[in-house]
């Protein structure tokens, strides 16, 4: 579900050109297996964008199986907030 998240997360912020955005929802259906050393890909799409809102979907594929297929929406963030990676902590600071 990670790869999933950051596949559309990515889509989402390239999409809207910001720097910070959250999930605040991805949902998951499971219709097939990945072993390990599958290369599993992602071809993500945005279906709506709103001033403050983006909605994605895309299906994942091991070869040309459809394994899984995702949505997800993305709230818009301003701005000014610090970004945060992967396992980072944004600081705190008083608007």
């Amino acid at each position: 579900m990670a790869f999933a998240d950051r596949a559309l997360g990515s889509t989402a912020l390239a999409e809207t050109g910001t720097q910070n955005m959250a999930a605040v929802q991805l949902s998951v259906n499971f219709l097939g297996t990945v072993r390990v050393g599958d290369l599993l890909t992602s071809s993500p799409r945005i279906v709506r964008r709103t001033a403050s809102m983006v909605f994605a979907d895309s299906d994942l594929r091991v070869n040309d199986a459809v394994v899984a297929t995702v949505t997800g929406v993305f709230k818009i963030l301003a701005d000014s907030s610090p970004s945060v990676g992967v396992g980072g902590l944004a600081e705190s600071r008083p608007r």
